[in-house]
């Protein structure tokens, strides 16, 4: 992997953030009760963009590329979030004490982890460099894990979250770094045994059954998509074009995306959906939808980085 942008990168990202606007639209807009589409999608959707978001670091930053990235994701952290906090009269405590932070949280939590892959740097001899490494991310799990226990009402640094999926985030890192997708290409019956055992995993993952390996069913999805997106990566069609086009604005639609559900409130389609379990047609619905947020997005951010001005306060991009 010499480049960042691989079509299957932008094309999975591009799934990921569909699927993460799809579960928004079930779980805001539509309102409706236990829906076996929200159950799959929720079962991996996250971890696979921490993976994701860990996969496309070539190397740590630090000193100015690395406050640059920080203040990259933390503009749009505060000016859009706190926006759109204000757009439905919540409270800024409200907005900081939840982990959750109104949905934005991923951002300032993607900006905790750039700050953690700062202790890859430290230089080891190179045999044991990938020991080394599993060894940091594993200490940094412990770690985020005990603070998580620790927190009470109100998680102000989203601990939880961050503890979650530093695992997804930081496997993905390690996969970059050393070269993992050649070896996972060469993995056939891996993909084969993480094809057979997802459904079953997903079955128990729902009953509540793996509770402490719950870990497992997200880990399984993404092997199974990340083998069949690298299949693809030389072949192209309308949808992978799709794909990978929206893969490339997923900052847009990621922040810009709840402000829109706002004005979507459907919860008799969602009722009405579980209630004849007309679960094809729902992902037809659904799948449309979602695209259609997902360009609108994409345009509202094209055209605020017509200004200048604009660009370095709600996207941080500013030169030192």
């Amino acid at each position: 992997m010499n480049h960042i942008h691989y079509n299957y990168i932008d094309r999975l990202k591009g799934l990921a953030i569909i699927l993460v606007v799809i579960g928004h639209i079930l779980s805001f807009s539509m309102m409706g009760g236990k829906n076996p589409i929200n159950t799959v999608i929720t079962s991996f959707h996250m971890p696979l963009f921490m993976f994701l978001s860990g996969l496309v670091i070539k190397e740590p930053k630090i000193g100015k590329k690395l406050l640059a990235r920080f203040l990259q994701l933390l503009a749009p952290f505060l000016v859009v979030g706190l926006l759109f906090n204000l757009c439905i009269n919540d409270t800024f405590e409200s907005f900081f004490a939840n982990g959750f932070k109104k949905g934005y949280w991923y951002l300032w939590v993607l900006a905790v982890y750039y700050i953690f892959l700062v202790l890859t740097k430290i230089n080891i001899i190179e045999r044991f460099s990938l020991v080394k490494d599993i060894i940091i991310g594993v200490a940094l799990f412990v770690l985020l894990k005990f603070l998580s226990r620790e927190v009470g009402t109100s998680d102000w640094f989203s601990i939880s979250l961050m503890s979650n999926l530093w695992l997804y985030f930081y496997t993905g890192f390690l996969v970059r770094r050393y070269n993992g997708v050649d070896w996972l290409k060469k993995r056939t019956a891996l993909f084969s045994i993480a094809l057979i055992s997802y459904i079953p995993l997903l079955i128990l993952y729902d009953k509540e059954t793996l509770i402490h390996f719950a870990q497992i069913v997200p880990l399984t999805a993404i092997i199974i998509l990340l083998y069949i997106f690298i299949y693809r990566n030389d072949k192209y069609s309308k949808i992978e074009n799709l794909l990978a086009w929206i893969g490339k604005g997923t900052l847009d639609i990621y922040i810009f995306h709840y402000f829109i559900l706002q004005i979507i409130n459907i919860p008799i389609l969602g009722n009405w959906f579980i209630e004849t379990s007309n679960y094809f047609l729902e992902v037809i619905f659904l799948c449309i939808l979602s695209i259609i947020i997902s360009c609108a997005c994409i345009c509202i951010g094209r055209t605020i980085r017509l200004s200048p001005l604009l660009t370095q306060i709600v996207y941080g991009k500013i030169n030192f």
